[in-house]
């Protein structure tokens, strides 16, 4: 099978679609659909043009050779459809970064230690530890504690509460997180998935390999790996000794009050706080309380998605001074553009932008030198 019918084939899986959607959609005739994906027909004609526009992508994309992640761990509900494609732009995403930062020497190595095997608590703590945390220290930036520690960290956008985000430790390629920030699932979300893959790097980082692409497998080879990383990122955001102190020195306030007051100030989410709880508190139905207290004062029940006093973006990813997200990537690949390692228009092809923009985006960042 050639790569245009390979991707088209891929896209429409992902959109959830059939051939004979993109046919009444492109408005082709059969025959003529027939023969673009058995690669007939030159990249120029505009029945692939047609094609690309109904599954929303650059003409380019149904011609590409893919490159597979094949180090990754991939967190996702059983019969997620949208899978192979994710793995695709994740990867569009990930090797050029790779290539980048050897083109200019500015590869950045993993500072921290897989410990297999080890107490998801006390892995929990020694990572803090590595990481220039102190005992009672929010984690107020995520995404900027994953990069300096030679993390890359990515983001995808798919409408599914089915997939939360995955994990990559490539020995020759480095090492990613990427989380599904989509508007349905919660900051708190987005910040438990990042810690908890964190936790998968460190605690199961040799179990990434060709032969075990998916979480999926995984969970079926040995569920307990869920629970550690589950674990761990719940005691690397919210460490054992300052939860306690939290939670005695609150002893005047209601169960719900001393619930979100904690939630807040460790940006976690309210099930973090109350599984902590329960495992501190075995007998005592933390669950049932919190839930009869919220609907006492809210007068009405909390559904299962929904996050009490949610965080802002910007407790995932914070800005410069300048209001701005960081960008390594973005930065790699002005550096790579300036000094002629790379064309604009391959830069352009890299951070998924039109060629005009970015050249606005060249002209703006040597004027501002």
């Amino acid at each position: 099978m050639s790569n245009l019918a390979k991707n088209i084939d891929r896209l429409i899986r992902a959109r959830g679609l059939t051939d004979d959607d993109i046919i009444q959609r492109a408005e082709l005739p059969p025959d003529l659909y027939r023969e673009i994906k058995g690669g007939e027909l030159p990249p120029t004609t505009r029945g692939v043009e047609s094609v690309a526009k109904v599954l929303d992508v650059p003409t380019s994309h149904l011609f590409e050779s893919v490159r597979p992640l094949k180090h990754v761990r991939f967190r996702s509900n059983k019969g997620f459809g949208d899978r192979d494609q994710i793995l695709v732009d994740v990867g569009r995403w990930f090797y050029p970064f790779s290539d980048l930062e050897h083109m200019l020497n500015d590869h950045r190595p993993l500072k921290l230690k897989v410990m297999p095997s080890g107490d998801p608590r006390k892995v929990a703590r020694s990572v803090r530890t590595a990481l220039g945390l102190k005992e009672s220290e929010p984690i107020n930036n995520i995404c900027g504690l994953l990069e300096s520690a030679g993390i890359r960290v990515g983001e995808v956008n798919s409408p599914s509460k089915g997939f939360f985000g995955l994990s990559i430790a490539d020995p020759q390629n480095g090492y990613a997180i990427v989380t599904n920030t989509w508007k349905g699932i919660s900051v708190e979300r987005w910040i438990f998935t990042a810690a908890h893959e964190l936790g998968h790097l460190i605690l199961h980082g040799s179990e990434y390999g060709p032969k075990q692409p998916d979480e999926n497998k995984a969970h079926e080879k040995d569920k307990g790996t869920e629970k550690e990383a589950d674990s761990f990122a719940g005691h690397f955001l919210l460490p054992d000794v300052t939860f306690d102190k939290e939670w005695d020195s609150s002893g005047d306030l209601s169960l719900l009050e001393r619930v979100l007051r904690i939630k807040k100030k460790f940006k976690v989410s309210y099930q973090t706080v109350l599984y902590r709880l329960g495992q501190k508190h075995p007998n005592w139905n933390v669950w049932g309380g919190f839930h009869f207290e919220y609907k006492r004062v809210h007068g009405k029940a909390l559904s299962r998605t929904t996050e009490p006093n949610p965080l802002p973006e910007e407790a995932f990813r914070m800005k410069d001074r300048n209001g701005m997200y960081s960008d390594r990537l973005q930065e790699l690949v002005y550096k790579a553009t300036e000094q002629e390692h790379i064309t604009v228009s391959r830069a352009a092809e890299i951070l998924s932008i039109p060629l005009r923009e970015m050249y606005s985006l060249l002209v703006s960042k040597a004027n501002s030198k």
